[in-house]
């Protein structure tokens, strides 16, 4: 792989691309973890790398500054990095690789033992994640009550689904509406992720409030392949979606003018 169609799959320009690998610029953990996914790493690998630079358990730090993140954030950036096709479920927020930054911030701050610096880390992080989509295929399963729910106020959450709106529009990116009016055929249990790969088996994530959970033992990734079709048959289809979604998003503009007046 040349500099040049590297600093292209990263989204870097060649000179950051040359100041970085000379070692006259720095990276964070979650830019690391793109970076050696990119070159075919393996995660061990790449895990390795990440808390070297952080210096942990070495009695000294190689860099005083940059994201000090878990190294579960720093994996599922590998894996969302590394994967030629990825689908996500989500009941009840909306995706992480989908989500504006204001919308991130108010998830993130409830993470209360967070502090404001990491706050912001941890957002900015997000938002570099972000580069994944459009890249490789990815689906997206969010229900209803997700677009429903109000993080912040009705300009935040306009803002928000505007955005889902022109995602929705990416040539490899289908997202995909549960609706309420589904009812009991909408539930699907917690949010969970399948990652597709050029070789090797899918892998199951599992997100939780502070961690996530990687499993690729097939007896456990299975019963979540197996239950993709049922979602996808509840589900509006990818035009019928995008209205749901641009209604939703009227409705916020509807209150936010409200409250204007």
């Amino acid at each position: 792989m040349t500099l040049a169609e590297l600093s292209q799959t990263l989204g870097w320009s060649i000179s950051r691309t040359s100041r970085i690998e000379n070692g006259l610029a720095t990276v964070s953990d979650v830019e690391l973890a793109h970076y050696m996914a990119y070159l075919g790493s393996t995660l061990a690998e790449t895990l390795e790398l990440v808390r070297f630079r952080q210096g942990r358990d070495r009695g000294y730090w190689l860099s005083p500054h940059g994201l000090r993140l878990e190294d579960s954030l720093n994996s599922l950036a590998f894996h969302e990095a590394s994967a030629i096709a990825t689908l996500h479920y989500q009941p009840l927020v909306v995706p992480g690789l989908l989500q504006t930054e204001d919308y991130a911030r108010a998830m993130i701050s409830r993470e209360t033992w967070r502090t404001s610096d990491n706050i912001e880390e941890c957002v900015q992080a997000r938002m570099y994640r972000q580069r994944v989509v459009t890249r490789g295929r990815h689906e997206f399963y969010v229900h209803e009550q997700a677009l429903r729910l109000q993080v912040g106020n009705p300009r935040l959450m306009q803002e928000q689904l505007l955005k889902l709106v022109l995602l929705a529009d990416l040539q490899d990116v289908h997202v995909r509406i549960v609706p309420l009016a589904a009812g009991e055929r909408s539930v699907f249990g917690n949010s969970f992720g399948l990652f597709e790969y050029d070789s090797g088996r899918p892998l199951l994530s599992l997100p939780n409030f502070a961690t996530t959970v990687f499993i690729e033992d097939p007896e456990h990734v299975d019963p979540f392949v197996l239950l993709t079709p049922s979602i996808e048959q509840v589900a509006l289809d990818t035009r019928q979606s995008q209205e749901l979604l641009a209604a939703i998003a009227l409705d916020y503009e509807r209150a936010v003018d409200d409250q204007r007046t």
